[in-house]
């Protein structure tokens, strides 16, 4: 049996439901208002796709800034990267500098900040008067709560990237861990220096790195965000692969015996890492299981390694690195505090 080629023929029979006139309005209203050029900007119209003729776009681009062309307009204030609010009797401006931080600066027209400010400041100060100095903390004798019985020795391990002054206070860190505490040490840092470390009579071991190319880096791009110079250069691309070094170089520092400076342990490398080790009884012989990590911000790994291996982690910095008086918050300039 033949059968029907049309495959329009079911379609054209079929019948359509039937619309809502207020539906059909609806649309021949919002039809119009696309329509209208009174109901948008020459530039809106342009933005969406529209026809302008050439008079009317030279006019909308008179009333453009340079070089902004078809760009909206800021949804929070006149300028992109600007926050600018004038309710409220302040004169409330923020702006993201060049080096990536957020400047702030809040003129007061009125004394209304004053009397939202000045009577929290005096409960607070009043507060702080009242307080008595704590007691001393309770330390529980097995802990070393008793003078002459110091708490179990620990095998700790103290991360630090940075320069010569990021290294020199953990050196004095690790020194009362080891004389007052008889923890063993280890000071998991740049190989540059070893020496220092090992003459304060700390353990070394190295995780690679180059601090004067680091230094370089930072002088370079002394923002939060590197340059274009730096972009072009590819020196992103080589500090990469300076941090995964110096990444894997703590995760290291956290099991491995020796100082770094061999081969990584691994099951292929084990039996080269035991004929290599020295004779006697030296740290670089003797296992090392981290107990817990010490660390500074720029090392990165401190986090990652304290969960993967389940231990105490205590992250440090040698400067303000939290809110105080002065520097409220790394990442916001404040002139009114910049004297």
């Amino acid at each position: 049996m033949a059968e029907s080629t049309d495959k329009t023929a079911p379609v054209a029979s079929r019948a359509l439901p039937a619309v809502p006139p207020s539906m059909i309005q609806q649309a021949g209203a919002a039809a119009m208002g696309e329509r209208d050029p009174a109901s948008k900007t020459e530039s809106q119209r342009r933005h969406q796709g529209h026809d302008v003729t050439m008079a009317d776009a030279l006019a909308a681009d008179s009333h453009t800034a340079a070089g902004e062309g078809d760009i909206p307009q800021p949804a929070y204030g006149a300028h992109y990267g600007t926050i600018e609010n004038e309710q409220a009797g302040f004169a409330t401006q923020a702006s993201v500098c060049d080096d990536g931080r957020v400047g702030i600066r809040i003129n007061q027209r009125n004394r209304r900040l004053s009397e939202l400010l000045a009577p929290a400041l005096r409960h607070q100060q009043s507060v702080a008067d009242r307080e008595q100095t704590p007691p001393p903390p309770y330390v529980p004798p097995s802990l070393g709560g008793t003078e002459g019985n110091p708490p179990p020795p620990m095998n700790v391990v103290i991360h630090v990237v940075g320069s010569r002054g990021d290294i020199q206070p953990f050196v004095a860190l690790g020194k009362v861990l080891r004389n007052t505490y008889r923890h063993r040490v280890r000071l998991a840092t740049h190989l540059t220096f070893k020496d220092f470390i090992t003459d304060n009579g700390l353990e070394f071991f190295n995780i690679g790195g180059d601090p004067a190319a680091l230094m370089a880096f930072m002088v370079k791009n002394p923002g939060l965000m590197p340059g274009f110079d730096s972009l072009r250069a590819g020196d992103v691309g080589k500090r990469r692969k300076e941090v995964a070094e110096y990444l894997r170089g703590c995760w290291r520092s956290c099991f491995e015996t020796g100082d770094g400076t061999g081969p990584e342990a691994s099951d292929d490398t084990i039996n080269d890492l035991l004929a290599g080790l020295p004779d006697g009884e030296s740290h670089l012989h003797r296992p090392f299981v981290a107990d817990c990590i010490i660390a500074n911000p720029p090392s990165f790994a401190h986090i990652h390694c304290a969960e993967k291996l389940g231990i105490p982690l205590h992250v440090m910095f040698t400067m303000p690195y939290s809110p105080t008086q002065a520097f409220p918050h790394p990442l916001g300039r404040y002139p009114e505090l910049q004297r």
